[in-house]
């Protein structure tokens, strides 16, 4: 559960306050949906008044929205110029947001709610997916420039192919283990390099 430090005057620092209230509302989102997000569920949860959310909010709505563009990222990494490793290193963090993040959970929560509440599904994808596509095709086109990664390679298609990939694992027979991601990246290296034991780029 969510906690907040408090001010000699026993009151939530707006920073804090605000970390509180999201970590709140992500919480409550991914473990009973957004029928069960309230207010008053939410401030119990951050040990702050409702007051302090009725101020920030005028909607529920309003709240899970500024939660989830709070703390929804794409995956990044800073890239060391082997560009084997770093997609291995990539997809390592792909899998870690899945899993350690609740990120499956918070989708299927967010799947539900795409009728009544639409806006939430599209902030989804603009904060966690769009994000992470754009990061993962960038990586792939300067593969591409350096001459690593073949030219003809679609590198939307490879994002699809690679994160599919970890999708359909997780329907299949559950979250990828670390051994998974490292089988899969040898199999998509092996496929759009241009010699696949050739991993950084000529200087």
């Amino acid at each position: 559960m969510a906690t907040s430090s408090h001010t000699s005057a026993g009151r939530p620092r707006s920073t804090e306050a605000d970390d509180a209230i999201y970590d709140a509302t992500i919480e409550i989102l991914i473990e009973k949906g957004f029928g069960g997000i309230s207010f008053e569920a939410v401030a119990t949860a951050a040990g702050v008044a409702k007051t302090t959310i009725y101020r920030r909010h005028k909607t529920k709505e309003d709240l899970v929205v500024a939660a989830l563009r709070c703390r929804l990222h794409g995956p990044t990494i800073e890239t060391t110029g082997d560009f084997k490793d770093d997609l291995a290193r990539l997809m390592s963090v792909i899998r870690t947001n899945m899993v350690d993040s609740n990120g499956i959970r918070m989708v299927s929560a967010l799947m539900v709610e795409m009728e009544r509440a639409p806006l939430l599904l599209e902030t989804f994808r603009e904060k966690g997916h769009e994000e992470r596509r754009e990061h993962f095709m960038r990586f792939v086109t300067t593969a591409i420039d350096a001459g690593i990664v073949k030219p003809d390679v679609d590198p939307e298609i490879v994002c699809d192919m690679a994160v599919g990939a970890l999708l359909a694992q997780t329907m299949a027979a559950g979250y990828p283990d670390p051994a998974y991601v490292t089988q899969l990246v040898d199999q998509v290296w092996s496929l759009i390099a241009v010699d696949p034991s050739v991993t950084t780029g000529v200087s």
